[in-house]
């Protein structure tokens, strides 16, 4: 629904953009971190990498490295401090 304030505007402009940005970002990092607990429970991969690294880093609120993920144990006891 389109807010009455900003009928004058068109619904694709960046204001709108703008005010929906922090709503979908929050979404998406909730997905992320679901997919990460997820995997850090498995031992195959079960996603691209990549999302599963997003995951982690959006879970751990830091950048996560590559060589990190060769002991999921160190992650998930992070996780839980």
């Amino acid at each position: 629904m389109a807010d009455p304030a900003r009928a004058d505007q068109p619904a694709n402009s960046p204001a709108n953009k703008r005010s929906a940005l922090p709503r979908a970002t929050a979404r998406n990092r909730s997905r992320f971190e679901e997919c990460a607990l997820f995997q850090l429970g498995q031992d195959c991969l079960c996603m691209p990498f990549t999302r599963f690294m997003e995951g982690v880093s959006a879970l751990l609120r830091r950048p996560v490295f590559t060589h990190e993920f060769a002991n999921p144990d160190v992650l998930w006891a992070e996780f839980c401090q």
